[in-house]
């Protein structure tokens, strides 16, 4: 019974999430298979399908289960505040140590930052406004003297006339 159901899991890792997929035939084992992810250490959330709709992620998605690695606010090697476990990727993929990750839950992964330099930017300001990744696309094209007026979210930087900085 244990080779079914390795047989009939995959795993889909997604920088600090891993999406579970679970063969039909194996639906009978959803049970254990959420017992399992729940006692792993490197667990954050699991959540099982009939959860997905309150986190935004479409039920007809496929998964059986989706899992957000453990996050914590501990401080990474350089000062910045919260780490997440990434998921090992499968095969012979190299996994890049340090860099940038997405796909989990984290309340460090939920807030990141940009950082700017140009035209509308002021050196050493900081904006404490809301901002969305609705935000970036408009900034982007904002930024490049576009417009991006009928989308959504909004410039991040101040708008200037042209030849002032």
């Amino acid at each position: 019974m244990v080779f079914l159901l390795v047989a009939s899991v995959v795993v889909a890792s997604n920088g600090t999430s891993i999406l579970v997929y679970v063969h039909p035939d194996a639906a009978g084992h959803l049970a254990q298979v959420a017992a399992f992810l729940r006692s792993r250490r490197w667990a954050g959330l699991v959540l099982a399908r009939h959860e997905f709709a309150a986190f935004g992620i479409p039920i007809g998605a496929g998964p059986a289960f989706a899992v957000s690695m453990l996050a914590t606010a501990q401080p990474n090697a350089f000062g910045v505040a919260g780490t997440s476990i990434a998921a090992r990727r499968a095969g012979d993929k190299d996994d890049t140590i340090g860099a940038g990750q997405h796909g989990g839950l984290g309340d460090f992964e939920q807030m990141p930052f940009l950082m700017a330099a140009g035209r509308g930017v002021e050196t050493g300001g900081q904006r404490i406004e809301s901002a969305s990744v609705l935000d970036l696309a408009p900034t982007i094209l904002s930024h490049l003297g576009k417009n991006g007026a009928s989308m959504d979210g909004n410039p991040l930087h101040r708008n200037l006339p042209e030849g002032q900085s």
